[in-house]
Order: C-alpha cells, then sequence, then structure tokens
C-alpha cells in the first residue's frame, strides 16, 4: 500500500467515527442534557480534527511514493511510513506521537501524559491515572463516563486543535478546517 492511501485511510477512520458520534448521538438530542451533547459534540470534534490534520498531512506525501518513506515536513515534525503503518512525531514545544496500522482501525495519540487510541467503535484515553474506554456510538456510554469525559477530552481536543492543527498549518501551508 502507498504511503498516502495509508494516511488517507487513517483519516477515513475519524471521519467515519465522527459520522457515527453525529448519527447515532447527536441525532438523539431530546433524550439527553444539555451537558451529555457537549460531551458528544467535542468528541466528534476531535476526531473531525485528527481527520483534518491527517488529510493535510497526505497533501505532502509524494504520490509516487512506495509503502517505505521518512519525510521530514518542517523543523521537528516528521512522518515515517512503514509497510503497512505510519508514525507522526512532533518533537516541540513537547513529543507529540500519532501512529496507525492498516487493519487496526484506530488512531493512536501520544504525549507525555496522555495516551488515546481513537478507533471506529470506540476510543480508549489514559491521562495521568483516569483511565476510561467509550464506545462512541452510545449515548449511555457517555451518561456512565461523563465525569472521565470531562477530564479527558480538554487535553486531548487541545493537542488537536492548539497544537496539530496550527502547527499543519504553518508548516504545510495547507488549511485544515
Amino acid at each position: 500500500m502507498k504511503a498516502k492511501d495509508l494516511i488517507l485511510e487513517a483519516a477515513n477512520v475519524a471521519y467515519q467515527g465522527a459520522t457515527k458520534i453525529e448519527n447515532n448521538v447527536l441525532s438523539r438530542s431530546t433524550e439527553a442534557r444539555t451537558e451529555i451533547l457537549s460531551l458528544a459534540s467535542r468528541t466528534r470534534d476531535l476526531y473531525e480534527g485528527m481527520g483534518r490534520v491527517l488529510k493535510a498531512i497526505s497533501t505532502r506525501i509524494p504520490g509516487e511514493a512506495g509503502s517505505d518513506i521518512a519525510l521530514s515536513l518542517g523543523s521537528y515534525f516528521y512522518v515515517v511510513v512503514y509497510s503497512n503503518e505510519f508514525v507522526v512525531v512532533r518533537g516541540k514545544p513537547f513529543h507529540i506521537m500519532m501512529s496507525y496500522s492498516k487493519g487496526g482501525e484506530r488512531i493512536g495519540l501520544k504525549t507525555r501524559y496522555l495516551t488515546a487510541y481513537l478507533g471506529l467503535n470506540s476510543m480508549e484515553v489514559s491521562l495521568y491515572s483516569i483511565k476510561t474506554k467509550l464506545l462512541i456510538g452510545s449515548l449511555e456510554d457517555y451518561i456512565t463516563n461523563y465525569n472521565e469525559l470531562k477530564y479527558v477530552l480538554k487535553p486531548l481536543n487541545n493537542i488537536v486543535e492548539r497544537y496539530l492543527e496550527p502547527l499543519v498549518e504553518a508548516r504545510l501551508g495547507v488549511s485544515p478546517k
């Protein structure tokens, strides 16, 4: 599989997850409190943001590039594709790593204190000592995991919205919005 196709496949996983949240949770807006819907909306925004970042990164991958490529996208910003997996690394101001393996159908995001796996059906997040797993298409899971989600979604969204999206826009000259 070509490098560009692999990154676009990961972006599709993110977009499909966002669509699943929209169709299964946000469409049931009359059945839940506004706080729950706000968490679901922030989760959808997280998935869409990851999809936009990955799609923007794929524009810099040469179309003829094979399955093995290491590419510098700017200072301290790299993408490495090896056979059926890739890693995007941001080195400063702190380490951010994004990864995807073909067939795993989940995108990994890791920083010093946060580890997240965003999949088609579930999202697993670990921040410091808080670990939570969420079935993204289930309104009941948003209700039962409300307190944990409220705590972990803010730093997770900050990584995507304050670090990755502006970085992609500045380094690649592509607006991820």
